[in-house]
């Protein structure tokens, strides 16, 4: 059809005028001398066409087509090539090539420890309608943690220091509100996000630097932790311990006829126990409280110690090279 091929046409051409015009005017670099001929609107129209670009973004209906003529003008034009090298793109991410860039500038403020300006690039891509795409999304979530997680070692690190270093004191440290079991989940919703992505090894080396930098603070934490323990043994007065929480907590409670639903969770750690603490809020009042966990922390060892009369009953004995838990003379091998 003649009129819609033409009409093709004039829509292409539009289309290129005002995303390029969009491009140019939203950065403050020379325009590359292969499109200083192409024709692209001036300052004094900036307002119509942020505005007209904006609503081929934001609107559902225009979304699909915005992303095939965006495509089609880079593909076109070269533009990755054109602005190759160039660090700002401005804020307004026009097309897919900026939103590539600014994930290696990304990558790069991470690999040289400039966190700040690692999260002022995060900060700007929050609206980029590339960044919204399945795949690209996934990269930009494995970064954001990757930077998170570097952000809350930072505050841990500087918290080290200062701290009192015995036991009842390094608990509270590690189980405040914000304390160091953030740091903890953080680690955890990276490495979640991480699995989750298809094209993780983008992020190589952004994700090393966050490993590293999180082994070597929770390796500070873990010698203050061991160190105290050395020097006042395990556990800690004043503690409740997990063999009690049966009889201290349920127990009660089923002496009252009351209903009550008792989960063993194994490798449930703290800060998970908070996001599920979190998660049931809804549902009425959540108290969350720290336990002395029961010596070897192994699943066999954590399970006897939640079953009824644990406390002051719980033995291992030797089985060969096996330590079998028994709560009295009962035989709990395979909890």
């Amino acid at each position: 059809d003649p009129l819609a091929l033409a009409a093709d046409k004039r829509w292409a051409a539009l289309g290129q005028f005002i995303l390029l015009s969009e491009l140019l005017l939203d950065m403050n670099v020379p325009i590359p001398p292969a499109l200083a001929g192409l024709a692209h609107a001036d300052a004094s129209a900036r307002g119509m066409i942020f505005a007209i670009a904006d609503r081929l973004r934001e609107t559902r209906r225009y979304q699909d087509a915005y992303l095939d003529l965006a495509t089609a003008v880079e593909t076109n034009l070269h533009l990755d090539q054109r602005f190759n090298g160039v660090q700002e793109l401005g804020q307004r991410d026009t097309f897919a090539f900026e939103e590539r860039q600014y994930l290696r500038a990304f990558i790069q403020r991470v690999d040289t420890g400039k966190l700040e300006e690692a999260r002022q690039i995060l900060a700007g891509r929050h609206e980029s309608l590339w960044r919204q795409q399945p795949e690209r999304a996934q990269l930009w979530a494995v970064a954001e943690r990757c930077l998170n997680l570097l952000d809350q070692a930072e505050l841990v690190s500087g918290s080290i220091a200062g701290a009192q270093k015995t036991v009842t004191a390094l608990i509270g440290a590690y189980t405040a509100e914000n304390g160091w079991n953030e740091l903890d989940n953080r680690q955890r919703l990276m490495e979640q996000s991480i699995a989750d992505c298809a094209q993780a090894d983008d992020l190589e080396g952004c994700i090393a630097s966050a490993r590293g930098r999180y082994r070597q603070v929770m390796n500070q934490v873990q010698k203050l932790f061991l160190d105290a323990l050395d020097e006042e043994g395990w556990p800690p007065e004043n503690t409740l311990r997990q063999a009690q929480v049966f009889d201290r907590l349920i127990a009660p409670a089923l002496a009252n006829r009351e209903k009550v639903a008792f989960f063993l969770a194994d490798a449930l750690r703290y800060e998970m126990g908070q996001d599920l603490a979190q998660a049931v809020e809804s549902l009425g009042s959540v108290e969350m409280s720290p336990l002395a966990a029961t010596l070897p922390t192994i699943t066999p060892v954590g399970m006897a110690a939640l079953l009824p009369g644990a406390d002051g009953a719980l033995e291992l004995r030797e089985a060969g090279d096996d330590l079998i838990p028994y709560i009295g003379e009962k035989r709990l091998k395979n909890l």
